[in-house]
């Protein structure tokens, strides 16, 4: 608008409406009398253009139709928490499978175009909790919430998913599954799941989040909950949990080699354990977890989990590189103080 102004401002200055049409201010003759006719239709123009801007800013503020237009782009981007998985029976493995699910789901929801997932580690704490999704949504700060259960029966599991609206409570959508236990079967509900969350939530699934849905990372069964439990292990941030993790990792690598999850996983454990608890020779620790790194990035080079512990790896070597500067410095700034001092004792 200021931008405007100031060109009609020069224009007007510039040139001169006549009843011969729009000319130049230097070549109008000024004791011509102006036409009053053309001057009214002026006149008349500009009022009615201004009855028109007041038509359409009252429509915009009473009908509310401006405050759509505003909320499209909030909308666009929904807000969702993933809860951890109810596990319908006293099995652990069944408890690892109802973390896998989970912690995968979050992930490939996450890689959806317009979806803002709450993280994983926010959501634990709900995992036998007896609050409403109302009240929930109102920690959380989402508006949707996608729960369920997970029971293995035989060599089936069964799945139970609900999509909840956490304003009003209500369910958007819900879906059971009966399948084999298997990751292929795993993955395939899982897809399914996210491709439904998305078309009930009206997000963009692209051909490439499509495609990666239907990936799965290991056709190993025994390889993929030997990960699962070492994630568990390296989420508790806990010593003996930490510790344990490595091997869990390794073991999953050693029943599938292409498991490029399995590699991030270990390389984030010996990154982990180096940098809380001081575990292993610092160079040994980065070059060991810079190696880890590249293979899973081989493997699948959109690996997201690789990148963050790649950018963990970088961001602990800077610091790292701070910290021995700082040693350099105090040492010799130790240094020039008992120099300082001896010669005090030589005079």
């Amino acid at each position: 608008m200021l931008c405007g102004f100031v060109i009609a401002l020069v224009l007007a200055w510039i040139y001169e409406v006549t009843p011969d049409g729009v000319q130049l201010d230097s070549a109008v003759d000024r004791e011509q009398p102006a036409n009053p006719d053309l001057r009214q239709k002026m006149n008349y123009a500009l009022v009615g253009l201004l009855v028109i801007a007041l038509g359409v800013s009252i429509t915009f503020n009473v009908t509310g139709l401006r405050d759509s237009v505003g909320n499209d782009a909030e909308e666009t981007r929904r807000a969702i928490a993933v809860l951890p998985l109810a596990n319908s029976s006293q099995n652990n493995d069944d408890r690892l499978l109802a973390d896998g699910i989970h912690a995968d789901l979050v992930t490939r929801l996450a890689s959806l175009e317009n979806m803002t997932v709450i993280s994983r580690q926010s959501t634990v704490e709900y995992l036998q909790t007896t609050k409403s999704p109302r009240e929930i949504g109102t920690e959380l700060g989402v508006d949707t919430i996608l729960q369920g259960s997970v029971q293995q029966v035989a060599d089936n599991v069964r799945v139970f998913m609900e999509l909840v609206d956490t304003n009003s409570n209500a369910q958007i959508w819900a879906k059971s599954y009966d399948r084999g236990i298997s990751t292929q079967d795993i993955f395939a509900i899982q897809s399914d799941i996210s491709r439904s969350v998305s078309v009930e939530l009206r997000t963009t699934l692209l051909d490439d989040d499509d495609r990666q849905q239907d990936v799965a990372p290991t056709q190993n069964l025994i390889a993929y909950n030997r990960y699962i439990e070492a994630r568990r292990n390296v989420e508790s941030r806990v010593y003996e949990r930490l510790v344990r993790a490595r091997p869990q990792f390794e073991e999953a690598i050693e029943l599938d080699p292409q498991f490029a999850d399995a590699y991030a996983g270990l390389a984030g454990a010996i990154l982990l354990t180096h940098i809380n608890f001081g575990v292993g020779e610092r160079s040994e620790v980065f070059e060991e977890a810079q190696q880890n790194i590249e293979i899973a990035l081989r493997l699948d080079p959109d690996l997201a989990d690789a990148y963050a512990i790649l950018g963990l790896l970088n961001t602990t070597v800077w610091e790292s590189s701070v910290d021995r500067g700082n040693e350099n410095i105090l040492a010799a700034q130790a240094f020039d103080d008992v120099t300082i001092e001896a010669g005090t004792w030589v005079f």
